[in-house]
């Protein structure tokens, strides 16, 4: 279908074939979108021009969805635009019988809107959208990914978690990555089996939930902010897979329970959070990151099977025990991953690994005390 209206009007269409229906160009000039089909959706290059509250769009199928360009709102492209602009109108996409996703893997922009809702049975994949809201995600099975991005002049640079939902279990992953901030707030709700958060440039916020919790996972817990930081109102744990990355800091916990003091150019401010990692954590897959020295210390022990991966701007110190989990089949860990931007030292009574990957900017130091010591992977330093 190719169509464009001149004045203010909705448009809508409904085809009742199972045939799959391409909206290949659609201009809506001002007013909403309303399709549904029978059978399987294509959406080539879809948008209402018009930017306003009442500029909707409603997809319905009962097969897959794929999607080229969709917008009910503003992106801008040019990186010398200095208008601020923001996106006002809503999205919402079902399938009944079938996966959303693109209709090529790229990195240009899908789907434009304020608050979107998908709906899918099989799994919603690899979408690059621009929004304000993740409104209500859905999937019976399959994985979730979305990557949001801001435009040039966006006004507002927080991606806000709505309800998201998946299968939590068999590693179902669903993660969300914004280049701007991520906020899972008091109503928020996220539940899968894996549940990743990721921002590019700012900040992962999770607020204290009203009542139950907002991050309901099973197997592993992800949230990374490599350029900011990571906020949450507790440590999530996982014994599967465990991921945390700040490039600015680390801030657990609001219950009052312990007291920092912070000096700042207005003085110092008592606040009740935790910048520090919980000991003795134990996952198939460990993953932390931070700008800070990273150290395990003599008295710590840190268990893992899969993967084991640390990552320090200032350096890596490794004095406590290094343990393998006790249901690895082959009794060590397949990789151990270390990258500093000083040095790297490691002593204390041994690690079985089956692969290093270490990389340091200074000097790499490894004492087995107890044991020979057998290497093997890459080991280097970059000056």
């Amino acid at each position: 279908i190719l169509a464009t209206t001149r004045l203010a009007g909705n448009v809508s269409i409904a085809q009742n074939q199972t045939k799959t229906l391409e909206l290949k160009k659609i201009r809506v000039a001002d007013g909403s979108l309303d399709v549904t089909t029978a059978g399987a959706l294509k959406v080539s290059d879809v948008a209402i021009v018009a930017n306003e509250d009442t500029s909707d769009i409603t997809l319905n199928a009962a097969g897959n969805i794929t999607l080229g360009y969709l917008s009910a709102g503003k992106f801008v492209t040019d990186a010398t635009s200095t208008a601020k602009v923001t996106s006002f109108g809503d999205i919402s996409i079902a399938t009944t019988a079938g996966s959303i996703a693109q209709i090529s893997l790229d990195s240009s922009v899908d789907l434009v809107a304020d608050e979107v809702s998908l709906s899918a049975t099989t799994g919603i994949s690899e979408i690059d959208i621009a929004v304000n809201t993740l409104k209500n995600i859905t999937t019976t099975s399959g994985n979730i990914t979305l990557k949001d991005m801001n435009s040039y002049g966006e006004s507002n640079q927080t991606l806000k978690i709505g309800t998201i939902s998946a299968l939590k279990s068999a590693q179902t992953t669903t993660t969300i990555e914004s280049s701007g901030t991520v906020k899972v707030d008091s109503s928020s709700k996220i539940t899968s089996d894996i549940v990743r958060l990721v921002s590019e440039n700012d900040d992962v916020i999770v607020e204290k939930p009203t009542a139950g919790t907002n991050l309901d996972y099973g197997y592993g817990i992800g949230l990374s902010a490599v350029n900011g930081t990571v906020s949450s109102y507790q440590f999530f744990n996982a014994t599967g897979y465990l991921e945390y990355r700040a490039g600015e800091q680390f801030q657990f916990g609001y219950s009052g329970s312990q007291a920092y003091n912070l000096t700042n150019s207005s003085g110092t401010t008592t606040v009740d959070f935790s910048q520090m990692l919980p000991s003795g954590l134990s996952a198939d897959t460990i993953i932390l990151q931070t700008k800070e020295t990273l150290t395990i210390q003599a008295t710590d022990n840190i268990t893992a099977s899969k993967r084991l991966e640390l990552v320090s701007d200032k350096g890596v110190y490794v004095f406590g025990s290094v343990n393998v989990k006790a249901t690895d089949s082959d009794s060590k860990i397949d990789n151990f991953i270390v990258n500093s931007g000083a040095d790297i030292v490691i002593s204390n009574n041994g690690i079985s690994v089956a692969k290093y990957d270490l990389e340091a900017k200074n000097n790499i130091s490894i004492e087995n005390k107890i044991a020979d010591l057998t290497l093997s992977g890459d080991i280097k330093t970059t000056t």
